[in-house]
């Protein structure tokens, strides 16, 4: 009786209306087709009884009472006609119909439902005149989410003989309220049942972690203040920070929950370490998001050949002495001629770059991992490039390729992929390092722009793919000479390189072990993921970077001090000796040749010889006529 009285939590969806049948259980249970969510009514339904609304009408002199059953149970209905679930009350004797079983409509909102439920019965003439809505009388109950099992509110007559309420309860709030879906890190939104997420969290039920870190502050192996930068929302007392398995101590954010500081531990050695963050029960972890570094000497690939005199190592980059180059200095420059003789071409389908028809540079996948290192998602770059600038001038020639991502969100999502072939030389600063391109190098740059993340601890890789063409190219005989591929990787320096030898010229790659996250340098290391005769596949590890990433590799083709520039001279050297040797091995060979006829006939040149001696013996003796 106190539930008709307070009408408490009214869902009044009178689910009976679905192809009831007296006497048998009805279900109350409607779909929003709209937004795809079921609402069960049943726990309003009673054995025995009736919900209750005092509706104040606008064209008639009394308040009207308004009974009405959400579900009928055994036929029980808190009307006369036991056809109605529905009816409006008079006085004690007399009962007007209101709803009738079967006759109920349904809107979907994105609110909730309405249910509308209209008379079978014609309304006489002159008693509250119905003919504005075809002499029947309708009830229309608005079911909205609210954190209670059921309150009618705003009940009244809108229009003659339509009576029109709201009711609130949670058994249309797709179940956030009634379980506790927010997990203690939301609210349930009352009108659409839908959590909405504190600044930590993310998901339907807000179990997600959004906090991620996208660079940080390198620090001496002694340790000391640094700062991490991403997004760590509204953190709490109990933020926690690691560097690798030990604490950053002190932890405090600013800038917008944008940036963490605190004072890192020391380490024993050089090199990257995982950073960690907990606060409560949100997490985040990733792989070599901090560095450790130390006062020595950058070191140089080969040191330079500076014993050889070639050049010297200068904060981890050579510097060549005059008459070599390369990035390493092992290449004298009198043979390269800048780089000038190089035919470089870029293919507008494929986003590749090929050099001499025959050294290939191909930016071929970005792929999305997870902590584990296992592949999220890949998106397949080569051949699916869309040029957008190809320009060219005195210095440099520019192509400049862009792919979308599929992406749900509202935001642009893309990758834009940057060729420029130098012409001349060319000094180039990057995310604090500064280094000079010489004529003919092939300088490239990778943006990436909003990449949707399927999870805030995945990561990315750039998949770079490098190598020789065996079919192409010409290639002279003096030349010749099989693929050496060598990798130059210590992501504890400022570079890493990749040379492929082939016929003598030397196709070589740096690759910087910075990038740009976020509008911040941060740290990139590099692996190598495949290798065989004739190509490597490298992987270039980045940061969770969310607004932008950008990567800056460059290449270049050099020839080697033992390459011959044509094998003209060298074949005249060869021509020389078989022409004049010819001749001799040819009188040579006749001597040869009669002295193995004369000792083979030896006995019939002396018979043929005894005979002649008789012969001409035998003529000196004839008389003379």
């Amino acid at each position: 009786m106190n539930l008709i009285i307070k009408l408490k939590y009214f869902i009044c969806i009178i689910t009976l209306v679905l192809n009831i049948v007296y006497g048998v259980y009805v279900d109350c249970t409607f779909k929003n087709d709209k937004y795809g969510l079921t609402y069960d009514l049943s726990p309003l339904r009673m054995d025995i009884g009736y919900y209750k609304v005092l509706v104040s009408p606008l064209f008639i002199d009394a308040k009207t009472d308004i009974y009405y059953n959400f579900c009928l149970l055994n036929g029980i209905s808190a009307c006369s006609n036991p056809d109605s679930n529905a009816c409006q009350i008079l006085d004690s004797s007399t009962q007007r119909q209101v709803g009738s079983i079967g006759l109920e409509t349904k809107e979907d909102t994105d609110v909730g439902i309405d249910l509308i439920y209209n008379s079978e019965t014609f309304q006489p003439e002159g008693l509250n005149n119905c003919s504005l809505n075809g002499n029947k009388r309708s009830l229309r109950i608005s079911l909205r989410c609210g954190e209670v099992d059921y309150m009618a509110s705003d009940a009244e007559e809108k229009t003659t003989c339509v009576y029109n309420f709201i009711a609130l309860t949670r058994y249309v709030c797709n179940d956030c309220i009634e379980k506790n879906y927010c997990s203690n890190h939301g609210t349930c939104n009352p009108n659409n049942g839908q959590c909405e997420c504190d600044s930590q969290t993310k998901g339907a039920n807000c179990t997600e972690s959004n906090i991620w870190v996208s660079s940080s502050k390198e620090t001496l192996i002694s340790g000391g203040k640094t700062s991490i930068y991403g997004s760590f929302g509204n953190t709490t007392a109990s933020l926690k920070v690691y560097i690798g398995d030990l604490e950053c101590s002190n932890p405090i954010t600013s800038n917008s929950s944008k940036e963490i500081t605190c004072q890192a531990p020391p380490s024993s050695t050089i090199g990257f370490k995982n950073i960690t963050i907990y606060d409560g029960d949100v997490y985040f972890s990733g792989k070599d998001l901090f560095k450790y570094y130390d006062n020595q000497v950058k070191k140089c690939p080969d040191n330079c050949f500076n014993e050889q005199g070639q050049g010297e190592c200068v904060n981890g980059l050579c510097v060549c002495n005059t008459g070599f180059t390369g990035f390493n200095c092992e290449l004298k420059t009198n043979n390269n001629n800048n780089n000038n003789n190089n035919n470089n071409n870029i293919n507008s389908t494929t986003g590749g770059v090929a050099i001499n028809s025959q050294y290939l540079i191909n930016i071929y996948s970005l792929v999305e991992l997870n902590v584990t290192g296992a592949i999220q998602n890949e998106y397949i770059l080569n051949n699916n490039w869309k040029q957008k600038i190809n320009s060219s001038n005195e210095s440099v020639d520019l192509a400049v390729f862009y792919q979308p991502f599929n992406n749900s969100n509202s935001i642009k999502s893309t990758i834009e992929y940057q060729i420029e072939i130098i012409k001349s030389k060319k000094e180039y600063s990057f995310a604090g390092l500064s280094f000079t391109l010489d004529a003919g190098s092939i300088k490239t740059s990778v943006s990436i722009y909003n990449y949707p993340y399927q999870n805030n601890l995945n990561t990315l890789q750039l998949r770079v793919l490098s190598g020789v063409d065996e079919r192409g190219g010409q290639t002279d005989s003096c030349n010749k000479a099989d693929t050496n591929i060598d990798t130059f990787i210590d992501n504890n320096q400022d570079y890493n390189y990749l040379k492929i030898t082939k016929d003598n010229k030397v196709f070589s790659g740096s690759f910087l072990t910075k990038l740009i996250s976020d509008n911040r340098i941060s740290f990139m290391t590099t692996s190598i993921l495949k290798q065989d005769n004739s190509s490597v596949l490298l992987g270039l590890n980045l940061p969770h970077c969310t607004e932008q990433c950008i990567i800056d590799p460059n290449f270049s083709l050099l020839v080697s001090p033992d390459y011959i520039d044509s094998c003209g001279s060298d074949r005249k050297k060869w021509f020389l000796p078989v022409v004049i040797a010819v001749p001799v091995l040819g009188a040579a060979l006749i001597v040869i040749v009669f002295f193995v006829i004369y000792k083979k006939n030896l006995l019939k040149i002396k018979l043929l010889r005894a005979k002649l001696s008789e012969l001409k013996r035998s003529k000196n003796n004839v008389p003379l006529e």
